[in-house]
Order: structure tokens, then C-alpha cells, then sequence
């Protein structure tokens, strides 16, 4: 069920911070289908299962392939990358998103056959000229895929001290969780962090606590893309909760995956209330069709969640936030007027 119109402008209204989102899966529709005709005339988004009211994915493993034949067709290039970036820059402060840090999978651009180094020198660039233009901000993660070569994130071990000069802020260790496991990646994120950048995986969503138990121990992360499933293990979210290890949670994306039954039945509230550090992002908003506003909305809606609380979940992703601490402080004033605003309307 979609929020009303005016409960919607009330959430699009609120400062907001997305960490949780993969640049691959957040291009405009528009975009994709003028990138794709280049190489088919009569390719329709419409013409996309996934695009039909109440539509569901099997599983994760469906989802990833059903982006990637996608992908396929509509982000080869340089040039696409760094127009994607501009655009969800644009999309994401009309959405009222003062800061995100949008992923960007190494294992596709070598995938690709396109160079690391001048995909990240451009989309750099896109994120200044947004900086320049709209009331917002980004960081970029690199992420590296687990069903992928562990060779490709040893080779970029030597340059995260050079693309770290170009607007990378952090790593990511993503996809499928049965491709494999995280432990081998132990050295890479040892070398992530000696270079000063923010460590992230994916994990606690296509498979349950251990997985979320494996790169806590193995990566020693900050974050945790996901990390729902770890409401199964009472210990692990003690845990959580007493380390103020933070999930970068998406609810959308785990009910079209059939992570979660139904916004209603979806962990966050219970994982909040023990008081594990949430935050609230779209992963991947084109393949789920959503909004940061419709996340924040559907929150409300369904478990409850108050301005007050919403408030909580924003200020979480402040502190999560792979930034500098003055530019922390920047945000987090930016979040409490704007929250303060509201509450005097």
C-alpha cells in the first residue's frame, strides 16, 4: 500500500542519509532505456517483470541475475558510469538526501574490460559537479563481489591510497553470501583500513547469523550491508548492539527478495528496540522501485516508527557515516534542524 500524498511530502521533507545504495542499481529508468538502445531499439523497461505491482524475486541469486542481463545493456562505458552518477546525485537531493556513499563493484568494471582507475576518476568528477550544483554530498565505496576473483581486490590493494584522493571513502565485500566465503579477504581490509577507508560487508541476507558473525570476526567491519537475519542469534545481536556494530538496512529490498515476509513482519523494529544501530536505505532503487521517502514513509506506516525515532535512524547513519568527524558534526546539525523545523509546522 502506498502512503498518502501529503504523509509522503511530510518524509521527502526530512533531511535524510542513504549508505546503502549500489550505483549499478540506482540509474534513472529513462537512462537505462536510451543506454540500452543502442544496442536494441524496442528495449521498454515496462517490458520487465519486475516492474509489475506486488512483483517478487525468488530469491537473491534471481535478482542478481536478472540485474546483471540488464546491466548488460545499459552501463558499458566510462561515460555511462559518470552520467549515472550525476543523475542519482540530482535524484537523491530532490529526495532531500544530504549525504550518501553509492558502491561501485570493481568485479563488474573488470568484468567490463574497463579500467578501475578512470571509471573512478569520473565518477568523481560527476559527484563534484553535483556537489557543485544540488544541496548535496557523497562519498564512494568500492565494493568487491564474493563469487568474484579475490585476485582483482588484492591488485587494488596498492591504489586505495590514490582513489582514496578521488572521493573513496570505504570497501564493501557484496553479493551472494553461498558464493563464499569472507575470511579470504581478510588482508584486503587490513590494507583498507592502514589506508584510512571505512569497512563494510554484506552479510545476514541470504544467509542467516553466521554469516553476519563471520565478517564481524574475519573483517572486523564498522557496518554491515544488511545484517537482518541476525535477529535469529540473541547473542549476535547483544553483540551488535554492545559494539555499536551499525546495519545499513534496506526493507524494501529484503521483501521483494523475500527476506522479510512483509514491511509489517520486517526485523528493524525489534532490532532497533534492542538497540542495534539502523540505518534505512534503498539498495538498489531502480530493480526495487523506491524511494528513501517511501522507506522512511513505510516505517511509519507499518511498524511504527516516529518522527522521533526516524530521527534516531538518521543521526545512526551520521555516525556510521565513513566522514571525518567535522564533517559529522556538519550533518548532523543539518539533521536536527530539519527535524526541528518539522515538528514547529
Amino acid at each position: 500500500m502506498s502512503p498518502p500524498q501529503n504523509s509522503l511530502a511530510l518524509f521527502r521533507a526530512l533531511p535524510k542519509i542513504e549508505l546503502h545504495v549500489h550505483l549499478e542499481g540506482a540509474i534513472r529508468p529513462s537512462t537505462v532505456e536510451e543506454l540500452a538502445h543502442r544496442f536494441d531499439a524496442s528495449f521498454r523497461i515496462a517490458d520487465w517483470e519486475w516492474t509489475r505491482p506486488g512483483f517478487r524475486y525468488d530469491d537473491l541469486s534471481d535478482f542478481v541475475a536478472t540485474m546483471r542481463r540488464m546491466l548488460n545493456m545499459a552501463l558499458n562505458e566510462v561515460d555511462d558510469y559518470a552520467r549515472s552518477t550525476h543523475e542519482l546525485l540530482h535524484d537523491l537531493a530532490d529526495e532531500n538526501v544530504r549525504y550518501a556513499e553509492p558502491s561501485v563493484s570493481m568485479n563488474r568494471l573488470a568484468r567490463m574490460d574497463l579500467d578501475m582507475g578512470d571509471v573512478l576518476r569520473a565518477i568523481d568528477d560527476a559527484r563534484l559537479r553535483a556537489e557543485a550544483e544540488r544541496d548535496v554530498r557523497a562519498g564512494i565505496i568500492i565494493a568487491f563481489g564474493r563469487e568474484g576473483d579475490l585476485q582483482i581486490a588484492e591488485e587494488c590493494v596498492k591504489l586505495f591510497a590514490e582513489w582514496r584522493a578521488h572521493g573513496v571513502v570505504g570497501i564493501d565485500l557484496h553479493g551472494d553470501e553461498s558464493a563464499g566465503p569472507a575470511a579470504p579477504y581478510a588482508d584486503v581490509y587490513r590494507a583498507a583500513r592502514d589506508a584510512g577507508l571505512g569497512l563494510r560487508a554484506h552479510a545476514g541476507e541470504g544467509m542467516g547469523a553466521d554469516s553476519v558473525w563471520e565478517v564481524v570476526r574475519s573483517l572486523d567491519v564498522s557496518r554491515i550491508a544488511h545484517g537482518v537475519r541476525a535477529i535469529e542469534d540473541e547473542r549476535l545481536v547483544d553483540y551488535l548492539s554492545e559494539h555499536g556494530i551499525t546495519l545499513d538496512i534496506c526493507p524494501a529490498s529484503n521483501v521483494k527478495l523475500r527476506v522479510a515476509p512483509s514491511v509489517a513482519e520486517h526485523p528493524i523494529r525489534a532490532l532497533y528496540d534492542r538497540g542495534v544501530p539502523v540505518t534505512v536505505s534503498t539498495d538498489d532503487p531502480l530493480m526495487f522501485m523506491v524511494t528513501m521517502s517511501d522507506e522512511y514513509a513505510a516505517l511509519a506506516e507499518h511498524l511504527g516508527f516516529t518522527l522521533e525515532e526516524l530521527k534516531g535512524i538518521t543521526l545512526n547513519a551520521v555516525d556510521a557515516a565513513f566522514l571525518p568527524d567535522d564533517a559529522k558534526r556538519g550533518l548532523r546539525a543539518t539533521v536536527m534542524v530539519g527535524h526541528a523545523v518539522r515538528h514547529t509546522r
